[in-house]
């Protein structure tokens, strides 16, 4: 648990299918040097109260398969999570900052440093 916010459990690596719902694309982002484009999905739980799964990749510059860097299971609050609670930016050259403000819940988030692998640490405030 991350402060009073909604628990976020991060997997780097082998990603699993979430029961045949459909991501939706919740933005891409240039790299500062333009080297990388990084972006975020959103994968509604499939039951009732099932946690959302968001799912960040990178694709380098050139490349068209991107390449899944973080999976971060959300759980449900009572109201659907959707791409205006969830925000990112890059903070520096390789530093995506990650952002999600469930409803009535305070905001916290991940700092990704996209080494390899790949260094996430828990922001209890974004």
């Amino acid at each position: 648990m991350i402060g009073r916010g909604v628990p976020l459990l991060v997997v780097v690596g082998c990603l699993c299918g979430c029961g045949g719902v459909a991501e939706q694309p919740i933005g891409e982002l240039v790299a500062p040097d333009g080297d990388y484009r990084v972006r975020a999905t959103l994968t509604a739980g499939w039951l009732p109260r099932a946690p959302y799964v968001l799912r960040l990749y990178l694709l380098p510059r050139g490349e068209v398969q991107p390449t899944a860097v973080v999976e971060t299971e959300l759980a449900p609050d009572g109201a659907p999570f959707s791409a205006a609670q969830i925000g990112f930016k890059w903070v520096a050259e390789r530093v995506v900052m990650l952002c999600v403000k469930p409803l009535a819940v305070a905001a916290h988030g991940l700092r990704i440093e996209l080494t390899e692998p790949p260094q996430v640490e828990s922001v209890p405030r974004c």
